[in-house]
């Protein structure tokens, strides 16, 4: 079989057997998204189900459609926040991330990736941050909050590792 066709069999596979899960649980109609794995890690489970919903159109037309929704989505954020009110931001800041996995996809970007490679930027120069610290401060284990940032701001400028 050609990669096209293969890929057409494997999706009306995976679709007869939705619709037999479906009708196994009473419902009539299947979803695409029925099969993918709650267990998931967050970061993974967002990226999949807006690959499975863009899979059947529903998705943004572009990535500047998904910037916007991520930057109402930060408004939202700062509204809750605004508010007093945890659970709002809660919700909030979990539709600001899921929009943000959707930006990585339209930007063709491995959101799972690019978190792993800031985690290892942050690690990086939070390290330099504590190395000059020790050199700074008296208490490096307690330097002051203006202490730390004039210290990460010189870390922040790119090397040839950061890109």
């Amino acid at each position: 079989m050609i990669p096209d066709a293969a890929k057409g069999r494997w999706e009306a596979i995976k679709a007869e057997e939705r619709a037999a899960k479906a009708a196994r649980k009473g419902e009539t109609t299947p979803s695409v998204l029925d099969d993918v794995a709650a267990p998931l890690p967050a970061l993974a489970r967002a990226e999949k189900l807006t690959k499975r919903a863009a899979k059947v159109g529903f998705d943004w037309p572009d990535y500047a459609s998904v910037r916007a929704k991520a930057v109402e989505e930060l408004a939202e954020v700062d509204e809750a926040m605004a508010a007093g009110d945890p659970a709002a931001a809660h919700e909030e800041i979990g539709d600001l991330l899921f929009a943000v996995v959707n930006l990585a996809r339209h930007a063709g970007v491995d959101a799972e990736a690019a978190l792993r490679d800031a985690n290892l930027k942050f690690t990086r120069r939070f390290h330099y941050v504590e190395a000059n610290a020790v050199r700074t401060v008296s208490n490096p284990a307690m330097p002051g909050s203006n202490v730390w940032m004039a210290i990460g701001m010189r870390s922040a400028r790119p090397t040839r590792a950061d890109g």
